[in-house]
């Protein structure tokens, strides 16, 4: 069956386990999944989605890494919801500073360290910068620093090194113990897009080529990336694609694509083994319904596309009993899922060659 008529099964249908289940999740991925839960929960008698704090418990865990944690035994790993790496700054009030690839690896690097630079004044000549310390966060989750190497290896593929070494890699992102220079003026850091929106954080833009308006860090140039996305496969690891060659699309609402931003990884369902794997799948199955995945963007992350979702649902769905023809409730209305075919980035090393050495793929977290 096409992927496109496998989701909009699952639109129509619905699997209900017979038992609860217990989900872990951090970050904003934890608000979409509590409210994933409840709306299961309200529509399937006996099959009670509990959120817990607890690694290690869960029967399903949420991670930006393809590679499952290791308090779980994974029996399959999907993505489930996009996000994208942003770079946050905390200039006062000065929102949108403009860096190309060669000045954002020197800023990285420690040989830039003030913001009245004449390198970054060339490139944002209506802006008043202020005489100030670059105060830079050397921490950084993998699946954003992959994402932003990824990225910048595609950009300056001469002089880009790599995250320096003297930054502190971690496995995920920390959203209650923020770094000093985040809440500090003069700061920049490599965060979730996600948390920049949801912190009120600014932003940098990223000048991609001589000529060209600058890629700013929006919903929109974010759509406009994943729509460069593709799965070609539908067998384990599942590991999205970047085609920058691929046409940008618009987002919905839209006539033209915004000019597409590149750095993005996404968020993963891991399947443990251990308890009931019909009501496991089932409420995996679930997450992937368009209204479900609608939810996501209340929470500044993007929905699946239409194409890898369709191949994803008929993975998670194997095995399953036949569906019923039930509409879900839920507490608040969410917004629909696009119906353009998005795609996805990833945190791990992909093992699908390429012929065409610009056609990447996506970062991940495992690396």
């Amino acid at each position: 069956m096409p992927p496109e008529l496998v989701a909009q099964l699952a639109d129509s249908t619905i699997n209900c386990g017979s038992a609860g289940i217990a989900v872990h999740a951090s970050g904003d991925t934890n608000n979409v999944v509590n409210q994933w839960g409840s709306d299961y929960s309200n529509t399937c008698a006996g099959a009670t989605v509990t959120v817990t704090d607890q690694p290690g418990v869960a029967n399903i865990e949420f991670t930006d890494s393809a590679t499952a944690p290791l308090v779980c035994n994974a029996f399959l790993s999907l993505p489930v919801a996009i996000d994208g790496a942003a770079i946050a700054t905390t200039v006062g009030g000065v929102d949108g500073i403009i860096v190309d690839a060669p000045l954002l690896s020197k800023i990285l690097n420690g040989a830039i360290t003030t913001w009245s630079h004449p390198a970054i004044a060339a490139l944002n000549p209506n802006l008043t910068l202020p005489n100030e310390a670059i105060l830079l966060d050397k921490s950084v989750s993998k699946a954003v620093a992959n994402s932003i190497d990824s990225w910048m290896k595609h950009l300056d593929p001469q002089n880009w090194k790599g995250i320096p070494s003297d930054f502190t890699v971690t496995d995920n992102f920390d959203t209650v113990n923020i770094a000093p220079e985040l809440t500090t003026e003069g700061g920049i850091g490599l965060v979730p897009f996600s948390y920049l929106t949801s912190a009120g954080l600014q932003s940098m833009a990223v000048q991609v080529a001589k000529g060209q308006d600058p890629v700013a860090t929006n919903l929109n140039s974010i759509y406009a990336g994943l729509t460069q996305l593709t799965m070609p496969v539908s067998n384990p690891p599942f590991l999205p694609i970047l085609d920058p060659n691929k046409k940008a699309l618009p987002a919905d609402g839209a006539t033209t694509a915004d000019a597409p931003w590149q750095a993005l990884f996404p968020i993963y369902e891991h399947l443990c083994t251990g308890g009931s794997e019909t009501d496991i799948r089932s409420f995996a199955r679930y997450s992937m319904r368009t209204d479900a995945q609608g939810f996501l963007a209340t929470f500044n992350l993007s929905a699946l596309p239409l194409d890898i979702r369709g191949t994803l649902l008929a993975v998670v769905s194997r095995g399953l009993p036949s569906p019923s023809m039930i509409a879900v409730p839920s507490t608040e209305p969410l917004a629909p899922a696009s119906t353009n075919p998005v795609v996805i980035p990833t945190t791990e090393p992909s093992v699908i060659p390429s012929a065409d050495p610009s056609v990447a793929p996506l970062p991940s977290a495992s690396q």
